[in-house]
């Protein structure tokens, strides 16, 4: 897939107008930029510089060690090994490309387009000190989020791998719990059951046993799981490097009940229903700020206040997998609130409701943005499970 993502990256720097992506990296098992696993899969130790031109060149420069299993891929146009110092070799490079842009791995608002780190910055500044390179540079946002987002075929569907085993362990959870079984035995569950799938999870489960844990990103508890609660569950897996990430509902029935009381159940129905007019809204040229906007007008159309969080973010190699946003316009959020939906992307639509002595309501649902509107990859939980 490294082939496929480089000549779309090329692409990009073609619609985008910048004539170079230069990714500068060093020991990437320890420090590993985040856009590193498209140029490779195989460990960099001394200084690595990965250029990509908007006319198709793709080319490395490399500790001489390092050379080989990049020669094997088959990928790059001119492989280069060096003994003692990148910088010579990057700056004949430079001179032969003359570049009037340089985008490099930097950016205050989105993690996965900041992987340069200042020391490495600070190399790269003194390599190119004394040529006219130095005052070109630009950060590689618009190239790394585009090239995260629009995702390929075989990108979707390695997500959609993911999704389909969280989902086959969500329904094996739903038929083992019972009263009495604690947050932090659910967690064990659902390691053991992860590890029979040989899919790794794509982060640490979130999980609530009703109001007896606080909701947020918090480990398991020894809350006990009772009849009245709302059992919630938020957990993904990985499927070759592809994340999934959702979240469940169930509620446990009193004794004598056959639904949940009208206070959970119009939580739910809250939920569900901004969940639903959200992913209406989610098509191409959508602004992420505006469809957040909806959300919280359906949301507080139910007697809810707002969720303290974005609606949505972006799915795929990374659970938060950067790019537009589907959020709020707080500073928190810098710039990404702004960005515009594109097709191919993948994005999650979640929000909660709590419910007094209940719990929390909070459904997660992933989805594909296609030319004219978006698709469920997951499929949406539009009733209650029930525990009994």
């Amino acid at each position: 897939m490294i082939a496929e993502k480089l000549a779309q990256a090329v692409d990009i720097l073609k619609e985008k107008k910048i004539d170079l992506w230069l990714t500068f990296v060093r020991e990437t098992e320890v420090i590993p930029d985040p856009a590193y696993d498209y140029f490779g899969n195989s460990m960099i130790v001394w200084q690595a510089a990965f250029l990509v031109s908007a006319k198709g060149e793709k080319i490395a420069i490399m500790g001489h060690y390092d050379t080989e299993n990049f020669k094997r891929m088959g990928v790059y146009d001119k492989i280069i090994g060096y003994h003692q110092d990148f910088a010579p070799f990057l700056l004949e490079e430079l001179k032969q490309l003359d570049p009037k842009t340089i985008a490099i791995n930097y950016s205050p608002d989105n993690n996965l387009s900041d992987g340069l780190t200042y020391g490495m910055f600070l190399l790269l500044d003194k390599a190119l000190q004394g040529t006219p390179y130095r005052d070109r540079l630009i950060s590689a946002d618009p190239v790394i989020s585009a090239l995260r987002g629009r995702k390929l075929p075989a990108e979707v569907a390695k997500i959609k791998e993911a999704i389909k085993i969280t989902e086959k362990i969500w329904q094996e959870l739903l038929g083992w719990l019972k009263a009495g079984v604690t947050e932090k035995e659910v967690d064990v569950f659902v390691a053991e059951r992860s590890r029979a799938y040989n899919a790794p999870k794509s982060f640490a489960p979130i999980i609530n046993h009703g109001d007896k844990s606080p909701v947020g990103h918090v480990g398991p508890s020894d809350a006990k799981l009772e009849p009245g609660d709302i059992f919630h569950i938020d957990f993904g897996h990985r499927v070759d490097g592809f994340c999934s990430d959702i979240q469940r509902l169930a509620y446990f029935l009193k004794p004598g009940e056959k639904e949940p009381p009208a206070a959970v159940k119009n939580g739910f129905d809250a939920v569900k229903d901004t969940i639903l007019k959200s992913k209406e809204a989610l098509k191409p040229g959508a602004v992420g700020a505006e469809i957040d906007d909806l959300a919280r007008k359906v949301i507080k159309s139910h007697g809810f206040p707002d969720y303290q969080h974005a609606l949505g973010h972006q799915l795929g190699r990374a659970v938060h997998d950067g790019g537009t946003l589907l959020g709020p316009r707080w500073e928190r959020y810098g710039q990404t609130p702004y960005g515009k939906v594109e097709k191919d992307n993948v994005f999650t639509l979640e929000l909660e409701v709590q419910i007094p002595g209940a719990g929390w309501v909070s459904l997660e649902e992933d989805l594909l943005v296609t030319a004219n509107g978006s698709e469920f990859l997951s499929t949406p939980q539009l009733d209650w499970f029930y525990i009994k």
